[in-house]
């Protein structure tokens, strides 16, 4: 279930017998320098925490860096404070065969959750002499599922595997980033529902250079054997949504993506949105018909400021998308969905 953004090339590769003493050995050669950058970074980042101390320490961290990946706008004030307010503390953790994972944190706008996972290996361990110019090591899952305790569902997601570069040689960063709803097509991250999340084994990928390949070799070993298995249950979900259509389908033209006769004359398609949710980190469009493409889609603020509408997954005629920061529903104006169809803000719903 989980991705990375290497995974095809590693499936490519037929790992050889490698073992846990290698990554030891190299664990007691002398570590590099401790960046400039990362010392700026590290400075500029105690001075947002002054902001709020708090819960908010966490977004600070690694599950904001990953939200706001690929954003150059740093987080408002507001934000922040939603944020504070929003962050549930999970804080389990549990020890195989010397690496610690812990479930840190979680949010969850009750349609889709991000789950924020640190882990440890041993004492010692150091994986910064594994990194290539063009790859960093990375520490994952062999296997890796959840499952909704209280209720059957349907879901889609996975667990992604950053680059880490937080200057710690012996840990790693993970996502859970999930989304699931039930038969009925009800979400299902609610107050008081309970969730199993489980890792079984935990797979390092490298590159190492060789005579034969000037490039590299993925290398790919098991490090650590064993079963995680954590129990957890949502508790702070702002299950607030925002309808944009009431009723009438909304009309949208748009340059398709597919069969264009020449990049000069692209063609056009036309299509009926029935209707656009907006939560807290996601947005579902529902067309008329499936679409073979789709324009970009903004949420506009009251003060004029824009969140795009990431494009997360498609299921036929709806479309989900995610943000790289929380929409404060109070807040919204009205969805551009291109350049010239406004869906403007209605009541918000309590969920």
């Amino acid at each position: 279930m989980f991705e990375t953004d290497y995974k095809s090339a590693c499936d490519a590769v037929k790992a050889p017998e490698k073992t846990r003493e290698k990554i030891l050995n190299l664990s007691r050669k002398k570590p590099s320098p401790f960046p400039i950058g990362k010392v700026l970074f590290v400075a500029s980042l105690i001075s947002i925490l002054a902001v709020s101390v708090s819960a908010t320490e966490f977004f600070q961290s690694w599950l904001r860096q990953y939200i706001l990946q690929g954003s150059e706008i740093p987080l408002r004030q507001n934000e922040v404070q939603y944020l504070d307010a929003y962050e549930q503390v999970i804080n389990q953790s549990q020890t195989q065969d010397g690496y610690t994972v812990t479930l840190e944190s979680a949010v969850t706008d009750g349609f889709l959750a991000y789950v924020s996972v640190l882990v440890t290996a041993p004492e010692g361990t150091d994986f910064t002499h594994l990194d290539q110019p063009t790859f960093t090591a990375r520490l994952s899952p062999q296997d890796a599922s959840y499952t909704c305790i209280s209720d059957s569902y349907q879901n889609n997601g996975g667990f992604s595997c950053p680059p880490d570069k937080d200057g710690n040689s012996r840990t790693f960063h993970w996502v859970l980033e999930m989304e699931a709803v039930d038969n009925k097509g009800d979400s299902l991250f609610l107050t008081g529902t309970q969730w199993n999340v489980h890792f079984e084994n935990l797979v390092l990928t490298y590159l190492e250079a060789s005579a034969e390949n000037q490039y590299g070799e993925f290398i790919q070993e098991t490090v650590a054997e064993g079963e995680w298995d954590f129990t957890f249950a949502l508790d702070k979900c702002d299950l607030r949504s925002m309808e944009l259509i009431q009723g009438t389908p909304v009309p949208v033209q748009y340059e398709s993506g597919l069969g264009l006769p020449s990049t000069e004359s692209p063609a056009l398609e036309e299509n009926s949105i029935l209707s656009c949710t907006l939560r807290a980190y996601s947005a579902v469009l529902t067309m008329q018909k499936d679409p073979s493409d789709f324009p970009a889609c903004t949420v506009v603020m009251k003060d004029g400021s824009r969140i795009e509408l990431l494009s997360h997954t498609k299921f036929y005629k709806q479309l989900r998308f995610k943000t790289d920061r929380p929409i404060l529903l109070d807040d919204v104006d009205y969805v551009l969905v291109g350049e010239d169809t406004t869906l403007y803000a209605q009541e918000i719903s309590q969920g």
